[in-house]
């Protein structure tokens, strides 16, 4: 058997290399033949005849489009047939020397080979020897293809295994004579004997004995009776499986070997054999493929590792699925080649782990590598645990692919929710009935001065002004009891800072339980613009009153001089003519400069501006240049502070205000005195300033000094539209002004800020740029 089974791999390896040789391509899966050529056909066949040689059995050559065979001779001859005594054609040899049992099943293997399904022909059969008795052959073959693909001739070997079968059969019979398990089939009297041995003593209890159709269970009686009818026809040794009731009560299932009984006229009188009991086993193989297809068709991964060269020896239907490996590959490979993050060490510190009892199994979120190097999420389980007496570890993957993917979404949307609330423009809150904030956005802690994670967990009465907290503990109230308000209040900074704002407010349910959410609209910037509309209606009072008054004067100075023209006229008085006229030219002149400085004074803050920034020393630069006269006329001693900080806003209107600034200081220096005057920049306190050596401005006249047309001294040149018109553009600037009597230089001191502008801001940057 073994030569045998050395000579079968020697000719497969033998015809590998062959066929690389002749057209050094890649096998196929059916390891076929191709060729084109009716000369390719016979190089093949002689170097498959020198192969065959080699092997000491006979072999044969079966041409496909011909139908005809021929068995080569090496040894003996086949059969022990002449030459001329075989059939003609396969077809024919089939059907006649093939034994008519075997015939259908020699056809059907030949015909999957040509058909792709297999790699060669492998079948065993019996053929009729020239004396009448039987052989068992085995038959090893291969086909060689057209460039199509199609058949052309069949090839391979012829072995006789007739001693093969008669050893094994001696061997059954051996073990029947030896009183195994033996049992009987008479088929004169249908009576089935069973003699099966004690199992502890060896002994041959009496042999139970019954009518075939009550010893044999009727589902398998139609089996055995088949099996055995066809061991008398065939007179071949057959195995078989079937359940028996014994005089025990009990069913019991056997394996039995048996083969016909002959006379010596070959006359068939029963079946007969050994039998082994396999009840016990078939019972614990009952439960174990109870539980082993509970573990096949569960719904989650199973692994069983092997501890002792951790190599896996189980993994079910859906583990294969999930990592897209076969059961096969699944078994060659090692767990750290399944997982992204797992090693040898970290292995062997878990199996440890385990082993010392410190804990009973193992939990924990894992990535798994599958075949096509994608990995998933899994909740991996495992414990310790034995499996056909060996040390394994049972493991158990669930996949959470779909909870992972709903966990991301999840986050994903709790996201975009986060920036959504935190770009909001107004602030938003959410608390609880109590009061007390759980949630809250970036643009409510900013304006408020408070981080967001300060305001979580404080109430929210935090956030209001103390004044109108009672206010908001009844808004709460109403809001806890289903209202809905829209409303305005005042809130606090946490610098103290009041800011007024506008709050819608409802009640909400999150998780079955209530909240209060409430949206803040800061309208300080509304109110600041209310403001300025009230200051500027009252400024639109002011001027109108005070241009109808002021312009008055020179309107009457015009009139009166003209009737006094008209008299001079009338009576000839051509002296007082032309004093007259002077008069009316100067009340003319009078009337158009304060119509100019009017004009000027209603363009400033309506009209677009060019802001940039500019260093300061530019600004009162260009100042200077515009008073040069009149610093020239009075020699004026200017000094300008140096490094003063840029400004940014209008060039020409910043320009415009140090000149009417410098402009007033000289107008009103004193008589018999140097004017002095100084521009600067008060860095602790942060303003410009431009003061003087003048008289100063008395306290009571602070909050005159800047109105329109107003003038302390009406002996002085000037409209008084020019202090008017300085505040004016400070205020266009988002500045402040004001006038200090604690000059340095002894007179007045002009102060004024700027604000610090930027260009705007979107959103949250500009709410931090307006609230620091």
């Amino acid at each position: 058997m073994q030569t045998y089974q050395i000579a079968t791999v020697g000719l497969a390896i033998l015809n590998l290399l062959l066929l690389y040789r002749l057209w050094n391509t890649r096998q196929s899966r059916n390891t076929t033949l191709r060729i084109s050529s009716a000369a390719t056909i016979e190089e093949a066949s002689n170097l498959h005849e020198q192969v065959l040689i080699a092997t000491g059995d006979p072999y044969f050559t079966w041409d496909l489009a011909t139908d005809t065979y021929e068995i080569k001779q090496s040894i003996r001859d086949f059969g022990g047939y002449r030459p001329e005594e075989l059939p003609k054609t396969a077809t024919q040899f089939i059907s006649q020397i093939v034994h008519p049992n075997d015939r259908a099943e020699l056809t059907q293997t030949i015909e999957t080979h040509f058909a792709h399904e297999t790699d060669r022909v492998d079948v065993e059969f019996r053929i009729l020897h020239h004396d009448g008795h039987w052989l068992w052959v085995l038959i090893r073959a291969q086909t060689i293809r057209d460039e199509s693909g199609k058949p052309v001739q069949l090839v391979g070997t012829q072995t006789d295994i007739s001693r093969n079968k008669e050893i094994e059969r001696d061997l059954r019979n051996s073990q029947r004579l030896a009183g195994l398990n033996d049992w009987y089939l008479d088929i004169t009297t249908n009576q089935l004997t069973i003699v099966e041995l004690t199992k502890t003593t060896g002994d041959s209890p009496a042999p139970q004995v019954g009518p075939l159709d009550q010893v044999i269970h009727r589902e398998d009686l139609q089996k055995v009776q088949t099996a055995a009818q066809h061991a008398m026809d065939t007179q071949e040794p057959f195995e078989l499986e079937f359940r028996a009731l014994l005089t025990d009560g009990e069913t019991h299932t056997f394996i039995v070997y048996g083969e016909a009984e002959i006379d010596a006229e070959m006359k068939p009188l029963g079946v007969g054999g050994v039998f082994r009991d396999v009840t016990a086993e078939r019972h614990s193989e009952s439960q174990l493929l109870q539980f082993g297809a509970l573990l096949e068709d569960s719904v989650n991964e199973v692994w069983i590792l092997r501890l002792r060269d951790k190599k896996f020896i189980f993994a079910n239907r859906r583990a294969s699925s999930n990592s897209g490996y076969s059961r096969d590959e699944l078994m060659t490979l090692s767990p750290t080649a399944l997982t992204d993050n797992w090693s040898e060490k970290l292995l062997d510190k878990l199996i440890k782990t385990l082993g010392q009892h410190e804990q009973q199994w193992f939990q924990r979120q894992q990535q798994v590598r599958r075949k096509d190097g994608s990995l998933y999420p899994v909740d991996l389980w495992c414990q310790l645990t034995e499996w056909n007496g060996e040390k394994v570890l049972a493991t158990l993957l669930i996949d959470i692919s779909d909870r992972v993917e709903a966990e991301q979404a999840l986050q994903r949307s709790e996201e975009k929710y986060r920036h959504m609330f935190d770009a909001l423009p107004d602030g938003v809150a959410l608390f609880q009935a109590d009061g007390t904030i759980v949630d809250c956005n970036e643009m409510l802690a900013v304006t408020h001065g408070w981080q967001r994670d300060d305001l979580i967990g404080s109430p929210i009465s935090l956030l209001t002004d103390p004044a109108h907290r009672s206010q908001q503990s009844d808004l709460v109230t109403a809001l806890a009891a289903g209202q809905t308000f829209l409303s305005e209040g005042v809130d606090v900074h946490r610098d103290g800072t009041q800011i007024p704002f506008e709050a819608s407010a409802r009640a909400i349910t999150i998780a079955d339980q209530p909240y209060l959410i409430t949206v803040l609209h800061d309208i300080t910037e509304r109110h600041r613009y209310i403001r300025e509309v009230q200051q500027r209606k009252e400024e639109i009072e002011q001027f109108t009153y005070t241009v109808s008054h002021d312009l008055k004067s020179p309107l009457i100075t015009i009139k009166g001089f003209a009737g006094l023209l008209e008299q001079a006229l009338e009576n000839g008085q051509m002296e007082s003519v032309t004093s007259d006229l002077q008069r009316i030219n100067n009340a003319a002149d009078k009337m158009h400069h304060l119509l100019e400085e009017l004009l000027e004074y209603s363009r400033i803050g309506s009209v677009s501006l060019n802001l940039t920034t500019t260093p300061a020393d530019k600004i009162i630069a260009d100042a200077l240049d515009q008073v040069a006269g009149q610093v020239h006329q009075t020699a004026a001693e200017i000094s300008v502070q140096p490094n003063m900080p840029p400004v940014y806003g209008s060039p020409e209107r910043l320009a415009q205000l140090y000149q009417n600034l410098i402009d007033n200081a000289l107008k009103f220096a004193g008589a018999d005195t140097t004017p002095l005057i100084q521009v600067g920049w008060d860095q602790e306190k942060e303003f410009f300033f431009v003061e003087d050596n003048g008289p100063g401005i008395a306290p009571h006249y602070h909050s005159r000094i800047f109105g329109l047309f107003d003038q302390i001294d009406a002996k002085q040149d000037g409209s008084g539209i020019g202090l008017a018109t300085a505040k004016r553009i400070v205020e266009s600037h988002g500045g402040e002004m004001w006038v200090d009597s604690s000059s340095s230089l002894g007179g007045a001191k002009f102060c004024f800020t700027l604000c610090d502008y930027q260009p705007a801001l979107p959103g949250l940057e500009q709410a931090h740029a307006e609230h620091g």
